[in-house]
């Protein structure tokens, strides 16, 4: 229970924090650069914080505080390319889509969503730092990084963790919704669609009229989904950016756009084949052997949680 209840905090913190500064410190950005500058400030507070609480409470001595919540440099290389290559199994439609349309030269510029595109414009465009760099880590730092490990030597499994926190997670996505509804005054259809725009940057004009009249519980099924992903290749792996780079290439890919897909049918059968191939290599890509020395046999991936079961939190 006390388990649940840091995790809870540390989710109420994290959001709470970027509101500090209009209602705390009365300073209210005027432009919406300023905004999300401000909010960058704070999200880097909440990502510093949120380690230090945890390491505080976490039962486990403090050289073994930083590896079990996933800040390792050994194999850093497996952690960062397994992962991703996993991920964008899953991604193969739009990558062929993308490929075929930078052969055929027909890929311009910038679109608002294209993978190159955003890697372009990402020095030059604050949201796209905020979707691909601020957001993903500060977010798998506090909710994977700190939470699991809370869970973990709470006594609960890692699959019960890997359930558990993305919850917290998604819960702390509804503020932009209340957000635009209660501040910016707008009708809750609009607000939806707005969020929902950029929650799916690529999903077809149809998919969200018929979804996001339902958005809250679109949106807290879609990143819990995500989440449980995002924390299932964190237990795995014990590595926080096995967690971290597969969330910056899904914010960067947005939502498949499954309407076209259906539509044509080598599309279709490529995004089946990524599909099969990415459920046959899940367990095989993330398996604990190709990111660690030793592989113990505990309820907890590193062991820590048997060799501190007295002084859980």
């Amino acid at each position: 229970a006390m388990a649940l209840f840091l995790c809870g905090a540390l989710a109420a913190m994290y959001v709470g924090v970027l509101y500090a500064p209009p209602i705390l410190l009365k300073i209210r950005a005027k432009t919406q650069r300023q905004l999300l500058l401000q909010r960058f400030v704070c999200a880097t507070l909440a990502s510093v914080l949120s380690p230090l609480v945890c390491f505080i409470i976490l039962p486990v001595g403090s050289s073994s505080k930083l590896n079990l919540m996933g800040i390792r440099s050994d194999y850093l290389m497996q952690a960062t390319l397994y992962p991703l290559l996993l991920t964008a199994l899953l991604y193969l439609g739009p990558l062929f889509v993308e490929l075929l349309e930078l052969i055929d030269g027909e890929q311009a510029v910038a679109t608002d969503h294209g993978f190159m595109a955003s890697l372009i414009f990402l020095g030059q465009d604050v949201v796209a730092w905020r979707n691909y760099v601020v957001a993903p880590l500060s977010e798998e730092i506090v909710f994977r990084a700190c939470m699991i490990p809370l869970l973990l030597c709470g006594g609960y499994s890692p699959t019960a963790a890997i359930l558990i926190s993305p919850t917290f997670f998604s819960l702390a996505h509804v503020h932009r919704f209340w957000e635009l509804v209660h501040h910016e005054r707008f009708t809750p259809k609009r607000a939806a669609f707005v969020v929902g725009k950029f929650s799916f940057p690529s999903c077809s004009f149809l998919i969200l009229q018929a979804t996001l009249l339902y958005f809250p519980v679109a949106q807290l099924g879609y990143t819990i989904v995500f989440g449980c992903y995002a924390a299932f290749l964190y237990v795995r792996t014990g590595h926080l950016i096995a967690a971290v780079v597969p969330h910056i290439f899904c914010n960067i890919m947005g939502f498949p756009d499954l309407v076209r897909a259906c539509q044509n049918r080598v599309l279709a059968v490529v995004h089946i084949v990524g599909l099969v191939a990415f459920m046959a290599l899940a367990a095989p890509l993330s398996s604990p052997a190709l990111y660690n020395n030793d592989v113990l046999d505990c309820k907890c991936w590193q062991g820590f949680c048997g060799a501190s079961s007295s002084s859980k939190p």
